[in-house]
């Protein structure tokens, strides 16, 4: 018996379905899509709670209510930039990644940040100054920023496998120079994406794509068969 090359495809196609359906059901492949929209709020998407910087040379200053955060070092001392986020009663376990991001609107040379967690949070934005400021020792990360640019700094190593239900950055650098990034203050922004915010990454399992892959190939062939069928009798009646 000869096969039609239209019986073949058919059966490629049916066969494609089962073998999609059995990888699911023996869990060899998970269907996963990643949950990452950085310029987009979303669940995963914390904006800073209180943002703030403090100066060694006006050491009983207080810039809680300034527009701009600013790190950097110089003959007259440090600036020392804070950034809290409270994140009860969020979950923050499960996550691949964790992503704190900030823009930056001026930079006068390319500069090194490192990016520590303070000690304690029990600090406020309208009182803090450079005498009463958290300590801070644990760095976690380094980063290179040499433009005005939106700035990914991977956090995750202070989140990852842990419940935190809040955090204090703090972002210092020993470059002789000044970096100066928007503050959630700041009245020119009119992109809330210009805060200061962490994302969390995370991978969401995608229940029934084998079954909206079958659902959609079988579709196709009832269709192709439909149109084939339909062409065959008009052949007929011709005839």
């Amino acid at each position: 018996m000869k096969i039609s090359k239209n019986s073949k495809f058919v059966f490629l196609i049916l066969l494609f379905s089962f073998s999609l359906c059995m990888i699911d059901m023996l869990g060899i492949v998970n269907w996963d899509a990643t949950a990452r929209d950085e310029h987009e709020p979303h669940d995963d998407w914390h904006t800073t709670d209180m943002d703030t910087y403090i100066s060694e040379q006006s050491n009983s200053s207080n810039y809680g209510n300034s527009g701009d955060l600013k790190i950097g070092n110089s003959i007259t001392g440090q600036y020392i930039s804070y950034l809290y986020f409270s994140f009860s009663p969020y979950d923050t376990t499960g996550a691949n990644k964790v992503e704190l991001i900030i823009y930056v609107t001026s930079i006068t040379q390319e500069m090194l940040l490192e990016v520590f967690v303070a000690n304690s949070e029990a600090w406020n934005e309208s009182s803090i100054n450079w005498n009463n400021a958290p300590n801070y020792t644990n760095s976690i990360v380094q980063k290179s920023v040499g433009s005005t640019e939106f700035v990914n700094i991977d956090v995750s190593s202070a989140f990852i496998g842990s419940q935190i239900p809040q955090i204090t950055f703090v972002i210092i650098s020993d470059t002789p120079s000044s970096i100066i990034f928007r503050s959630k203050e700041n009245d020119d922004t009119r992109m809330e994406d210009e805060f200061p915010h962490i994302i969390f990454i995370r991978n969401i399992t995608v229940p029934g794509f084998d079954i909206l892959i079958t659902t959609l190939l079988l579709g196709t062939v009832i269709i192709l068969v439909g149109i084939k069928l339909k062409t065959n009798r008009k052949i007929k009646v011709v005839s």
